[in-house]
């Protein structure tokens, strides 16, 4: 049993070496480990190791904290105590003792001393594991470490209020919910008897799957009839109509393809333009356009700035839906934030405001415009549309919202539907005035001292 145990935290260690250190993705270290061939025998392991180094990845701010000031341990003791502390903390899998046992054989006497009032911890009735001297609970260096997330990326949902920012923190902190689209050639009702472990989701033709099988084994997954999509995604799109005859642009700086595929269900018996930045990361996209035999949908690559050549002329309804900083991806990828550079923020603002002016040149006068990031953030969102209607009095706001993922939706989304104005605007006309943000949302259950903090 012991020589098994180490077998599976040797290989838990390898794994986190190289997200941590190469900076590998969570799932394509867990593919290298264990898609080989030749690591066949090693497949039994990866539920495991799959657990282990996703529990760490979750609280890996936490460990390093605890773990960095101890003096005499070198990088490869660290990220194996990392590992250690996270299944006598949370994942616990492994008896107490048989964990000490290993970290006995693998440290020595004297590196465990070292941290054996860190393991003790687990032990205690009110579990605390929280470094002397954090301070209050809704403190940002608490809150950073109670729910791994840098404190740069937390003044950003800060200006949502306090509450808003603890209720994100605790939806964060679990793995997300996976939830998929109905296509159009299953019945829901027939579906859903057939299919105990997927459940109705607030958005009609969205399910939230339950099962414990991979998706991809499933086989209305694999012929198409079912796909990842977020609720947020249809819910939006829901609120879109199109009469004949219309046309449509949808362009996308995301490799998701579920928008792409949702304006093809909804917009595909029109004239639709889709434009990505390559082919290759839709090719369902491709698929479902050939399953369905549509001759209408224009479906092609480009950057933003070149949509003219694809493009032929203005439509009636343009939706945009740029790279973001996409904190949507934070449940599905435990390692998400610790890949994320702050220093790439810069750039994904630029893109985001080139984009948005690029594709609103293709509106037709008496047409809507429609921004959406996937992501929580003030400047993504309002302010860039701010400044976009600043710029463009020919627009004004229809709506606006940034969805939480604490909501029904389950989704964290910003949109916004601007309308083009049919008239000629006066030049001497002054621009709008800044759109004042939403009042920020307010936890009753948080400290009175620290809600305006």
């Amino acid at each position: 049993m012991m020589e098994e145990t180490e077998l599976q935290f040797s290989l838990a260690e390898e794994t986190l070496k190289e997200i941590v250190v190469d900076d590998v993705p969570f799932n394509e270290a867990l593919r290298k480990k264990f898609q080989p061939r030749e690591n066949e025998p090693l497949r039994k392991h990866r539920s495991f190791v799959a657990g282990l180094v996703g529990c760490e990845l979750r609280h890996h701010l936490l460990f390093k904290t605890l773990l960095d000031p101890v003096e005499g341990l070198n990088d490869d003791d660290r990220r194996f105590l990392s590992l250690a502390l996270a299944d006598v903390y949370y994942y616990k899998r492994i008896p107490y003792e048989e964990m000490l046992a290993l970290s006995k054989g693998k440290l020595g006497e004297e590196k465990l001393a070292l941290v054996l009032p860190l393991f003790q911890k687990a032990l205690e009735e009110v579990h605390s594991f929280m470094p002397e001297g954090i301070g209050e609970a809704w403190t940002d260096r608490f809150l950073s470490l109670r729910f791994n997330c840098p404190e740069w990326v937390m003044k950003i949902w800060a200006h949502y209020g306090k509450g808003a920012m603890g209720k994100i923190l605790k939806k964060n902190a679990r793995p997300g919910t996976i939830t998929v689209r109905l296509g159009p050639d299953l019945d829901p009702a027939s579906f859903y008897e057939a299919n105990p472990d997927f459940k109705p989701s607030s958005v009609e033709g969205i399910a939230y799957y339950e099962g414990k099988q991979p998706l991809r084994r499933l086989p209305d997954y694999v012929n198409g009839n079912l796909w990842l999509e977020r609720p947020g995604t249809k819910y939006l799109l829901d609120l879109l109509p199109l009469e004949e005859p219309s046309e449509a642009l949808v362009y996308t700086g995301l490799d998701d393809s579920s928008l792409l595929l949702e304006a093809i269900l909804r917009y595909g018996h029109l004239g639709l333009n889709l434009g990505c930045k390559s082919l290759n990361k839709h090719v369902p996209v491709s698929r479902f356009i050939k399953k369905k035999g549509l001759s209408n949908v224009n479906f092609f690559a480009a950057g933003s700035d070149s949509l003219l050549a694809s493009v032929s002329r203005p439509v009636e309804l343009a939706i945009c839906a740029p790279r973001s900083s996409s904190f949507d991806l934070i449940r599905e990828s435990p390692d998400f934030l610790l890949h994320f550079k702050k220093e790439d923020m810069e750039a994904i603002y630029a893109e985001e405001k080139a984009t948005l002016e690029n594709v609103s040149s293709f509106v037709e006068e008496g047409g809507k415009l429609v921004y959406c990031v996937y992501t929580i953030s003030q400047l993504e969102g309002h302010r860039t549309i701010n400044a976009f209607l600043i710029a463009h009095p020919e627009y004004h706001l229809e709506a606006e919202r940034q969805v939480f993922p604490f909501e029904d939706l389950d989704t964290a989304m910003y949109y916004a539907i601007l309308k083009k104005e049919t008239r000629a605007v006066d030049p001497l006309t002054p621009a709008p005035e800044a759109i004042p943000a939403a009042p920020a949302y307010v936890d009753p259950a948080m400290p009175a001292s620290l809600a305006n903090k």
